[in-house]
C-alpha cells in the first residue's frame, strides 16, 4: 500500500517536487522526503518498499537514523560552494548503493530526499526537481 503525505515542513513546495520525480523516474520512485537540519517528513513511500519491509513503523525508523546525518548535506553545499571558485551553487547530491540511488536536492538549508531505483538516471529528475525548489 502506498503512503503519502502532504507536506507542512519546508518552504518549497514538496509536493509537487515529488509529483514532479514521479512524473520523471514513474515506478522508480521509492521514497520521497522533504527535511531540514531539525527534522523531516516522509511524503511518498511506494507500494512495494512497503510490501517488502511489511510495515512502515520499521521503515520510519531507517529514515530516523538517516536523518541523523541529513545535516552533513547542507555542511557539504557550503563546503563545495567554497572549494571550487568557479562554481556558483551547489543544489544536490546523489549517491548509488546496490539497492537505491539517493538523491537529495537542497534549497538553503531545506531539502527533497529522494530513493530511487538503482539504475535510474538521475540527471532529469534532479533538474526537474530543482526547477520547482526554485520557483517556490
Amino acid at each position: 500500500m502506498t503512503v503519502r503525505k502532504s507536506a507542512d515542513l519546508v518552504g518549497f513546495d514538496a509536493n509537487r517536487a515529488t509529483e514532479t520525480a514521479r512524473s520523471v523516474v514513474g515506478d522508480d520512485l521509492l521514497v520521497s522526503a522533504e527535511y531540514t537540519p531539525e527534522s523531516f517528513q516522509v511524503l511518498y513511500l511506494a507500494d512495494r518498499l512497503v510490501d517488502r519491509w511489511g510495515n512502515t513503523d520499521d521503515l520510519m525508523d531507517v529514515g530516523e537514523a538517516i536523518h541523523a546525518y541529513m545535516h552533513e548535506d547542507f555542511c557539504e553545499q557550503r563546503r563545495f560552494d567554497d572549494l571550487y571558485p568557479s562554481v556558483s551553487e551547489t543544489y544536490g547530491f546523489v549517491t548509488y548503493t546496490d539497492r537505491a540511488t539517493i538523491v537529495r536536492v537542497l534549497r538553503g538549508d531545506e531539502g527533497l530526499y529522494l530513493s530511487l531505483a538503482p539504475d535510474t538516471v538521475v540527471t532529469p529528475v534532479v533538474d526537474q526537481v530543482k526547477e520547482v525548489l526554485e520557483e517556490s
